[in-house]
């Protein structure tokens, strides 16, 4: 259904070159599915029809800003404050969308202009998101609640976060905020009581298990991240948390069980391959095959596994 899906919009542009839904479509599909070539063949030529649109069709066009964001988040020309200059030059002339103010808060907030930042997530949030609920509800509270940390507010950052988890209770980025905020308050006490609370409720879900074992890792607690991801993994170990509870074995030098965890992923997660040959790698074997290198999502995935090799405790190559 989702190929035949991708296989109309390739048909609306066929037909329209011009059009701006479809076009916005096909990003949305290629960010969805991860298919990072797609999306940056999409972008650059979503990006050549915005250039040629009249002043005109720049205010009629509604999804216009939604558009504007998901060229500037994968333009490989696109640095920070690049992307964020070429955002900032359609603002006036544009319709705002709930999507194209967090981004730009969430750009500003990334150069260090706090207060503009957080101009932009409130206007977000006045902005009903029709295309994505979480950009239009969540992502600017969690913005508003970063600069409320970074201000040493706690008050304002755990209502902001305790506003995220009532409408998304899996939401990586506040479970984990919401742990450093409770070991800052409360120690490690407060720290499993949370987790405890928020299990009770909402179920002991992976998502809480790899935001603890997330909150592990900064603390270079690699026993309880382990642990932590396993129990998110399942037994046997699946998806993506799998992946992450084999980065976390490769960092504690423990590279031939990682490699066992890996093995019947890679048939469904590119990534695993790359784990593969990193656990290979560390064990002096050669593996049977390589990882296939034409694919974006090589690069992409490639990064973390090298942190997982040098954070090991593994003698050196």
């Amino acid at each position: 259904a989702d190929t035949a899906s991708l296989m109309g919009i390739e048909t609306l542009l066929v037909s329209d070159p011009g059009d701006i839904h479809a076009h916005l479509d096909r990003l949305d599909w290629a960010r969805r599915h991860g298919d990072h070539d797609l999306w940056r063949r999409s972008a650059t030529e979503a990006r050549a029809v915005v250039e040629r649109l009249e002043e005109s069709q720049l205010t009629e066009t509604h999804s216009l800003g939604d558009l504007l964001v998901r060229i500037s988040q994968v333009m490989p020309w696109m640095e920070r404050d690049e992307g964020l200059e070429w955002l900032e030059r359609w603002q006036a002339q544009i319709h705002p969308s709930s999507l194209y103010l967090w981004w730009r808060g969430h750009l500003w907030e990334a150069a260090g202009a706090q207060d503009t930042a957080e101009e932009l997530y409130r206007e977000s949030l006045q902005i009903p998101s029709v295309r994505n609920v979480e950009v239009g509800a969540i992502r600017p509270r969690m913005g508003l609640g970063r600069l409320a940390m970074a201000r040493g507010d706690l008050t304002n950052a755990r209502r902001w976060t305790s506003e995220v988890l009532s409408l998304s209770p899996r939401d990586a980025e506040a479970l984990l905020s919401s742990l450093a905020m409770e070991r800052l308050e409360g120690g490690e006490e407060a720290v499993q009581r949370f987790i405890d609370e928020h299990g009770a409720t909402h179920g002991h879900v992976p998502e809480l298990w790899v935001a603890v074992g997330q909150d592990a890792l900064h603390r270079q607690d690699r026993t309880g991240a382990i642990e932590a991801f396993s129990r998110a993994a399942g037994d046997p170990p699946r998806g993506r948390p799998a992946l992450r509870l084999a980065r976390a074995l490769l960092m504690d030098s423990r590279p031939a069980e990682a490699l066992e965890i890996l093995r019947p992923l890679e048939a469904d997660l590119p990534e695993a391959s790359l784990g593969a040959l990193a656990c290979h790698l560390c064990l002096g074997k050669v593996p049977d095959s390589l990882p296939a290198a034409e694919s974006a999502a090589t690069h992409y995935g490639l990064r973390d596994w090298i942190v997982a090799v040098l954070q090991s405790r593994s003698e050196p190559l």
